[in-house]
């Protein structure tokens, strides 16, 4: 007798499940609503897991799209180049820090929210003359209370995204300085990436670069509302990255601590005579020293040693 072999059914085109029924995704408020991958030229470090090409199983020799994924079941205890890219030594008061807790680089901003788990709020605005009475009004009643920026301190990545280039900048001849130019560029770009219109807009981006909800416009008495809806998304994602978490972490994938306090999670690819090679979730590799890293991992790096009778 002939042995019915069952295969899954194929998404509809239109990328619904075909369960039927009830409201889309976006309107519902889904975790994964409204999926935006960006362009390669604008943002880096989407999870190639949520980007759908990350195999459940990774062996020897696995490449995908172009990627030469690591193995599962292989640490490469190998010979590498001793110099550290990410040095988890140098202390954290040395790093210059921001005059504003804003970033105004997308790719900065989005690799900070990979690495630590934190929501990525962008804020598109418009500063200058003309600029958004809106903006202001959000900037003044929400965004400047102290109580507000010590939340989003510990709990967001903050992007701010400015349509007119920030500061108006001129050169000798009275014409905009190029860079001006450039950024206001780059501003019209993320603006078409996440479909925006008008200022103010806020789009809460997961750590695995899928857009959680957009918000367009702010009036008077606003300000409740919108936070008491972006602590209800911090909560939901915080739970989606830690079930990603625990996912990823069957396949080797850990969060690595350096003394000054930076963290990555990533998977130990290669390792030789104290110094490591980790590889993001993306690809993305890192070269750092043991030396430099937590006791917690110098200890798990010493009980891998054991393992292998090294």
């Amino acid at each position: 007798m002939e042995v019915r072999t069952i295969r899954p059914k194929s998404p509809k085109k239109d990328g619904s499940s075909g369960s039927g029924g009830g409201l889309s995704a976006a309107v519902a408020g889904h975790p994964h609503a409204g999926v935006t991958k960006v362009n390669e030229d604008v943002a880096s470090g989407i999870a190639p897991e949520e980007a759908g090409f990350l195999p459940y199983r990774v062996g020897e020799g696995t490449k995908v799209q172009g990627l030469l994924l690591p193995s599962d079941d292989q640490i490469e205890w190998a010979e590498m180049d001793p110099n550290a890219e990410l040095d988890f030594g140098k202390g954290a008061a040395l790093k210059a820090k921001r005059k504003t807790p804003w970033h105004w680089n997308y790719q900065e901003a989005r690799r900070e929210s990979m690495r630590t788990g934190k929501p990525l709020l962008i804020w598109f605005t418009r500063t200058g003359t003309p600029g958004s009475p809106m903006c202001a009004r959000l900037k003044r009643e929400l965004f400047g209370d102290q109580e507000f920026t010590k939340w989003a301190d510990e709990k967001l990545v903050r992007l701010m995204v400015d349509a007119s280039g920030g500061d108006r900048e001129t050169d000798e001849f009275g014409q905009l300085a190029k860079d001006l130019v450039a950024r206001r560029k780059y501003a019209e770009k993320l603006k078409d990436q996440f479909r925006v219109i008008g200022q103010p807009t806020l789009v809460m981006v997961q750590p695995d670069g899928a857009v959680y909800f957009q918000e367009r416009g702010y009036s008077r008495g606003e300000k409740k509302e919108l936070w008491g809806k972006m602590r209800n998304a911090v909560l939901t994602i915080e739970h989606n990255r830690g079930v990603w978490e625990r996912k990823m972490a069957a396949k080797g994938y850990r969060r690595w601590t350096g003394k000054n306090g930076e963290v990555v999670f990533a998977k130990l690819t290669r390792y030789r005579n104290g110094y490591l090679l980790l590889t993001e979730p993306d690809g993305h590799q890192i070269k750092t020293s043991q030396k430099d890293l937590s006791p917690d991992d110098r200890g798990w790096i010493v009980a891998e040693k054991e393992k292998r009778g090294l």
